[in-house]
């Protein structure tokens, strides 16, 4: 008889035709699908129960529900569903146990659904890690450096203007000398890019030298102070005039302007007393 069928767990009997219970003369019924939030563990004609009611953090994670899930942030721990314990994640409605962060993450906080990412320079190797930024995210080696979620020491890698090997103590690129790159390439001599190029010591590239400036239709080329002008430091500046009452060689590379003997004058842009 149909009194003898009986809904699947997570299906509630709905009546129909003015019918009771299953039992009525007039009963007609059909099996529902539990609402979203609610479950039914059992077959038969019970009703759905609230996962709320069940348990404050835990849902149901669609219609038609048997059994109700930890919410994202818990686990099921002991019958119950608990907070995340630090240095792990949930992320979704499951039961499934929470997941230890990766190197590279972190999280000082229970109950979180998603790790927090280490900072640009830094690293982190433990997995599941309940530590805070500062304690859980070691600063690479000095003059070294790395992309956020780094997790190894040994991927630290050692800054523009300085070499070393990865992981360990970089060494600063001497004047004269530069190195262009992130990583552990040598550094190079100035004299790559041509005569007359220099730098201060842990330098990303070279650039005239004092007395010299890049020239106006090729500026990878540097070229003389002309008489009248003087440059006195290192870099892609031009060269400047003098001003009157001194005066610069027109046969050298100027990095200062002369002073006039005393009694004697010159106006500005002399290259002569």
């Amino acid at each position: 008889t149909m009194s003898d069928c009986l809904c699947h767990p997570g299906y509630f009997d709905l009546f129909t035709d003015g019918a009771t219970n299953i039992n009525d003369t007039n009963s007609s019924f059909v099996c529902q699908p539990c609402p979203v939030g609610t479950i039914k563990p059992n077959p038969g004609s019970g009703q759905c129960v609230g996962c709320q009611d069940i348990d404050v953090h835990s849902n149901s994670t669609g219609v038609g529900g048997d059994d109700c899930k930890c919410l994202p942030g818990f686990e099921l721990r002991g019958g119950e569903c608990r907070l995340c314990k630090p240095g792990h994640y949930k992320n979704a409605t499951g039961d499934y146990q929470c997941t230890p962060c990766g190197q590279g993450y972190y999280q000082p906080t229970s109950g979180q659904r998603r790790c927090l990412i280490c900072p640009e320079n830094r690293y982190q190797n433990r997995f599941g890690n309940p530590r805070s930024e500062c304690a859980a995210c070691k600063l690479c080696p000095p003059h070294s450096e790395a992309p956020p979620g780094n997790p190894s020491r040994s991927l630290c890698r050692c800054s523009p203007g300085f070499t070393g090997r990865p992981g360990e103590v970089c060494s600063i690129c001497p004047a004269g000398t530069y190195k262009s790159s992130v990583g552990e390439g040598a550094c190079r001599p100035c004299s790559d890019f041509g005569p007359n190029y220099g730098s201060e010591s842990g330098s990303a590239t070279c650039s005239c030298i004092p007395g010299y400036s890049p020239a106006q239709r090729n500026v990878s080329i540097c070229t003389p102070c002309k008489g009248g002008t003087s440059k006195d430091v290192l870099g892609s500046d031009n060269c400047t005039w003098c001003d009157a009452g001194t005066y610069s060689d027109a046969a050298e590379a100027a990095t200062s302007c002369l002073s006039c003997p005393l009694n004697s004058t010159s106006e500005s842009r002399s290259s002569d007393v």
